[in-house]
């Protein structure tokens, strides 16, 4: 464990948990403060644009490849979260909150939800994503949206957590297939304790503290390490699980002035991974795979929001690497592509934009 880690690890431990997270929109005048600022923006917009011109009639997105043209839950709801971030009374949002609701509402029996099967974002992140993305979507969307959509919102939420129920282990992930599975149960435990903290729905407290404890379980505490192996391996997706699903802990660890056990435990994990990505020198976490993926994306947007939260200046330096990679990655139309495993367009665009546009509470 480095001397960085060991100074700064207390520290870490006695900064108290946000209310929430707070991402406001770029305004003009952010634009005007700094050049960086300004192109940051600018890629960011033209993200959202490309993202707007490929929403579908139904309301949802498809995958953006050749494969298939139908809508999915999955897509469609990092996608609208994407909008949601750059403003949340975007005229696009209302139709794509329908459709995933619409897919809660006439889902069959089981975790899963009425949208295809065998998609490539299901067979890379975990079969169940889908429940877990509608859920965060929905929970986050609620204050925004009018009657009647937030009265059937409200409705699908409560459904979504429990067909999340239904699809947690044993070992309280959530998602056992997939090729980086970590990143869907820490999707999962985001959206569980997005839930509890906006009160929509009735939280079976057991579930929750399992899926505490698998995030838990994403750090060696023994050999100060990451335990990577339900993240194919990637450093990158690791950190971004643990130190997303850890720092969730500790913020509902202090509303429910949990014992000061479990606080320090799930403080010291989410050191680890923080470590990991703010001492990345030789910027092995940050390539990840080692190119674009919509896993990249999704880690990347995990990681900044999270380092939103925790503030103390270690934001910056991490968003001034992460930012200037996307940019140049960025295709003529305003796009992203994704160049393995997620290769999905809409999915991989909007974890850009998530990224582009997590800033700090002014």
């Amino acid at each position: 464990m480095s001397r960085w880690f060991l100074a700064l690890a207390p520290l870490l431990a006695l900064l108290p948990p946000p209310a929430g997270a707070s991402h406001p929109t770029p305004s003009s005048e952010d634009a005007a403060s700094s050049p960086n600022v300004g192109k940051v923006r600018r890629s960011a917009v033209r993200g959202v644009s490309w993202l707007v011109r490929a929403q579908a009639k139904d309301g949802g997105w498809s995958d953006g490849t050749e494969r298939t043209k139908q809508s999915e839950v999955a897509v469609t709801a990092f996608a609208t979260l994407a909008l949601l971030r750059y403003d949340r009374r975007h005229s696009a949002i209302p139709s794509a909150v329908d459709f995933v609701i619409r897919s809660v509402e006439e889902a069959p029996p089981g975790p899963g939800l009425a949208t295809p099967q065998g998609t490539q974002i299901q067979r890379k992140l975990g079969t169940y994503v889908d429940t877990h993305l509608a859920m965060l979507l929905l929970s986050e969307a609620l204050p925004t949206l009018s009657e009647p959509l937030r009265a059937r919102a409200a409705q699908a939420i409560g459904t979504a957590v429990q067909k999340t129920s239904q699809a947690q282990s044993p070992d309280g992930g959530f998602d056992q297939r997939g090729w980086a599975p970590v990143l869907s149960s820490a999707l999962a435990a985001q959206g569980l304790h997005s839930v509890a903290r906006a009160g929509h729905a009735e939280l079976d407290r057991d579930m929750l503290a399992r899926s505490d404890a698998f995030q838990l379980s994403q750090v060696s505490f023994d050999q100060a390490t990451l335990v990577a192996r339900r993240g194919a391996n990637v450093n990158l997706y690791a950190a971004a699980a643990a130190l997303r699903g850890n720092h969730d802990t500790m913020q509902r660890a202090g509303e429910l002035a949990a014992d000061a056990r479990s606080a320090a435990l799930a403080s010291a994990a989410r050191g680890l991974a923080l470590e990991a990505v703010v001492e990345d020198d030789g910027g092995q976490v940050l390539r990840g795979y080692g190119s674009l993926g919509g896993e990249e994306m999704l880690s990347y947007a995990m990681i900044s929001d999270t380092l939103v939260e925790i503030d103390g200046g270690l934001f910056s330096p991490w968003d001034d690497k992460v930012s200037e990679g996307l940019q140049q990655a960025q295709k003529a139309d305003g796009s992203w592509v994704g160049h393995h495993c997620i290769t999905s367009p809409v999915f991989t665009t909007a974890g850009a934009v998530l990224t582009l546009l997590a800033a700090p509470k002014e």
